[in-house]
């Protein structure tokens, strides 16, 4: 596999493994090696990081990417998941947004699986919030509401927006009232199921 002017390359060895090309250069340096060369001016490319921690020892491999993942992944099979890693994380490390890089919330998995009623929040949520939309979309699940509300959602994230304010921040760690586009709006993530715990995570809908 090469990579951009074929300077850094992966090879199978006999063993069945892959290494590196140039095994005299560590997986830190090739990277930035990539980055740099991706970076120039002749080279139109916009880089999404999916790695998603973005701790302080990582912002040095951060900063050669555009659009960086702020959070674990959304579902589209399970709409709980997608209120822990997509609205909690919005709400407390959208403002990272513009800082090192544009903040990817990650995407609106729209499927027969999820309620629209439910994903159609997130989506207009994620529009709205001045950060980056993306959208993964199940055919057999785009109805005439979904094509709507994805189109208004769509119009909505190209423009440059402020960035989103979660403001009953201090109160639940899943935000329902939110400041986006000098207007306020209220959300309800919990839906029929309740606040059901994600296996492997804690979940508490509000402090009390």
């Amino acid at each position: 596999m090469q990579t951009a002017g074929g300077h850094h390359r992966l090879r199978a060895v006999a063993s069945g493994r892959w290494e590196h090309a140039d095994i005299t250069a560590t997986t830190t340096e090739l990277p930035g090696a990539l980055r740099v060369r991706l970076a120039s001016p002749s080279t139109a490319i916009t880089r999404l990081h999916l790695r998603w921690r973005g701790r302080m020892d990582d912002v040095r491999l951060l900063l050669g990417f555009e659009i960086c993942r702020i959070g674990d992944d959304t579902s589209g099979a399970e709409w709980a998941r997608t209120r822990k890693m997509g609205v909690n994380t919005l709400a407390f490390r959208g403002a990272q947004h513009g800082a090192f890089y544009a903040a990817d919330p990650d995407c609106v998995g729209v499927t027969n699986a999820i309620p629209w009623a439910l994903n159609r929040q997130w989506l207009g949520l994620v529009a709205r919030s001045g950060t980056m939309l993306f959208v993964s979309l199940a055919p057999d699940a785009l109805g005439a509401a979904q094509r709507r509300d994805l189109r208004t959602a769509l119009a909505l994230a190209a423009r440059p927006q402020p960035l989103g304010e979660p403001l009953d921040w201090q109160q639940t760690i899943c935000p329902t009232r939110w400041r986006l586009m000098s207007e306020e709006h209220t959300y309800d993530w919990i839906g029929a199921d309740g606040a059901r715990v994600i296996p492997g995570h804690s979940w508490q809908g509000n402090r009390d």
